[in-house]
């Protein structure tokens, strides 16, 4: 599964668009569409900071854990 995969999947999983996402990042003066954020997930270039921006809002981080 892709990064863009991973977002819907849990936009679905969490009732919200990417639309209402795009309007709760731009509340912090963000300035940002949704255009922008669906052309970066679709071709797999969307910014680490984003991911989190979007992961923040779902109640979601990103975690690194060690190979063992």
């Amino acid at each position: 599964m892709n990064i863009e995969q991973e977002i819907i999947k849990l936009l679905r999983d969490n009732n919200i668009t990417l639309e209402e996402i795009v309007e709760r990042i731009k509340q912090d003066n963000k300035k940002i569409s949704v255009k922008t954020i669906s052309q970066q997930l679709s071709t797999g270039k969307i910014k680490y900071n984003d991911v989190q921006k979007i992961l923040k809002i779902l109640g979601y981080k990103i975690k690194f854990r060690k190979n063992i």
